[in-house]
């Protein structure tokens, strides 16, 4: 099991250490209990990761990300936030697809068209999921199961 809180924070750390011609700022807001997930670490960061470069990429000059943990329905989760212009209504629905850039991903610059499908892909490899929410920007949250424990009630074998 993962410590989700402690492995955003990490990535949370080490993109925000890189240069940014943006000056972007970069919150990361983290809830008091523990969040645990089961996942592949590399595989986990590579998620937060490209979720936090996306925020990056497409906020304004001077522009804020947020990286918010919470237990969402019982499922640990993050969502990252940008102030970004936000992904319009007509494109959302295929944001998570092979290969698709909208409008403000193709005007962005050079880019595969691949980064929210792994995120995707990762996320349900897990049993999670990833949801593109209401603005304003852009607002992605990552989900995962409640990872079972020692302490966790079992059902009785029949």
């Amino acid at each position: 099991m993962l410590d989700l809180i402690a492995l955003v924070r990490r990535s949370v750390e080490r993109v925000g250490a890189l240069p940014s011609p943006r000056a972007v700022s970069l919150a990361f807001n983290e809830p008091a209990s523990r969040l645990l997930v089961r996942a592949d670490a590399a595989g986990l960061s590579q998620v937060v990761d490209n979720l936090l470069e996306n925020a990056i990429r497409y906020s304004p000059p001077g522009g804020r990300i947020a990286v918010d943990l919470e237990l969402n329905g019982g499922r640990p989760a993050f969502v990252v936030s940008d102030t970004g212009p936000g992904i319009p209504t007509p494109e959302r629905e295929w944001v998570f697809e092979r290969f698709y850039r909208g409008a403000e991903g193709r005007s962005a610059g050079p880019g595969t068209g691949l980064g929210l499908a792994i995120v995707a892909e990762l996320a349900e490899r897990w049993g999670g999921k990833v949801e593109l929410l209401e603005g304003p920007g852009t607002r992605i949250r990552a989900s995962f199961p409640a990872p079972v424990t020692d302490s966790s009630p079992r059902p009785y074998p029949s």
